[in-house]
């Protein structure tokens, strides 16, 4: 039997379109940087090994960062301060390790309660924010406008708690579709949505925060999502001060010199400021109220949202409970809230007289009717005081 099927002829088109192999795109081996957008064949760059020391010099000849396709979206810029950098790059680091150590369920109660999620194996992503960095506007307050664009792993925070590569079939194909430009668009699956501190550079995913570690450890060096850029206050505006109210090490936050957060994880929190450029914590003013009243006012916060203290509130409510009993003059008729002090009238217009009878009884036997009527005129004009008082009072409070 002949071989019916047509010779196999060389061609120019074959030699000028070259496709990856289907097996290369399911190849969990190699990085998913080796495969192109679009169809087009890529540079293949060397996975960089889980200690990510060796592939170093792969990195470098493509640019620092794997070619996983012909990215269009624009780079997240951050802050040209390296101190600034490196301690939020730490802090990065800080949380994966924290992550690791609550996912195996150890040193259970060493992190702040708020911290934990539902599951007790994970760590709330929005409270560990703002328990590290006091002071983050709330929602819709000082922000600016969403734009698409890719930030940078080194200084996005994730949640590393939930799932790896480990739980993936097929990772690097995963890894190649939640690290494309697509992710940023808002009518595609699988968006992610990143809240940017402009003045930190620090990257805090609000959806899509599972998928940071993922990519990290996919070899990744940056993510595309919809990207909102967040305000925060000025080092000048910020200060530490080192405080131990009942004997416990504490160090508390002050944004201008009024509104005060105490901080949770202040091992986490100094060297971020620090790196922020806020000064070192500083013993507490002698001209502010004291620490034992402000750990007080701390403790009934608990339970109502992000504790926080007022001293500029607090310093008045304790000048007032300094001077509630010490006798101030001012005019009846001009307090709206007077109320009067019954015993002090009764005493006064009514005992005194009764006194003064009782006195001049002894001291004028021959004379009582004279004592009697002294005594007399004083107890009704004391009883005429007494009741018209209040009544003025009453009347001026009609009028008013």
């Amino acid at each position: 039997m002949s071989d019916s099927r047509p010779a196999t002829k060389p061609t120019t088109e074959a030699t000028t379109v070259s496709l990856p192999p289907v097996a290369s795109l399911l190849d969990d081996h190699t990085p998913p940087d080796s495969v192109g957008v679009g169809g087009s064949a890529a540079t293949v760059v060397p996975q960089a090994p889980e200690d990510a020391t060796a592939g170093e010099e792969d990195l470098e000849e493509s640019g620092g960062e794997p070619q996983w396709g012909p990215w269009r979206l624009p780079a997240v810029t951050v802050p040209d301060n390296l101190r600034l950098q490196t301690a939020v790059a730490r802090l990065v680091v800080q949380k994966q390790r924290i992550d690791a150590i609550v996912r195996e369920g150890q040193l259970d109660g060493l992190w702040p309660a708020s911290w934990l999620g539902l599951d007790g194996r994970s760590i709330d992503l929005t409270a560990f924010v703002h328990s590290v960095l006091p002071f983050i506007p709330e929602t819709g307050q000082g922000q600016s406008p969403t734009a698409a664009g890719r930030v940078n792993l080194k200084f996005t925070l994730g949640d590393d708690s939930r799932w790896d590569r480990r739980q993936v079939a097929r990772p690097r194909a995963l890894a190649a579709r939640l690290g494309a430009d697509e992710r940023a668009q808002a009518d595609k699956p699988d968006m992610a949505e990143v809240s940017l501190i402009s003045p930190l550079g620090l990257c805090v995913p609000t959806q899509g925060k599972s998928r940071v570690g993922f990519l990290r450890q996919m070899g990744a060096a940056s993510m595309a999502a919809r990207v909102t850029a967040l305000a925060y206050p000025s080092p000048s505006q910020l200060g530490l001060y080192a405080v131990a109210p009942g004997g416990q090490a504490q160090v508390w936050c002050v944004l201008g010199q009024r509104q005060l957060r105490r901080l949770e994880a202040h091992w986490l929190s100094v060297p971020l400021l620090n790196g922020y450029g806020v000064p070192e914590p500083k013993p507490w003013p002698e001209n502010w109220p004291p620490v034992e009243a402000v750990a007080q006012a701390l403790a009934e916060c608990r339970g109502k949202g992000v504790p926080e203290v007022d001293l500029l509130g607090l310093s008045h409510r304790l000048t007032r409970q300094a001077q509630g009993m010490r006798w101030v003059s001012t005019n009846l008729l001009q307090m709206r809230n007077w109320l009067p002090r019954w015993r002090f009238f009764l005493s006064s217009f009514i005992g005194l007289p009764l006194l003064l009878l009782v006195v001049a009884m002894l001291a004028l036997p021959r004379a009582i009717e004279a004592a009697a009527v002294a005594a007399i005129l004083g107890f009704a004009g004391g009883a005429v005081a007494a009741l018209a008082v209040p009544w003025v009072v009453a009347r001026q409070r009609d009028v008013n």
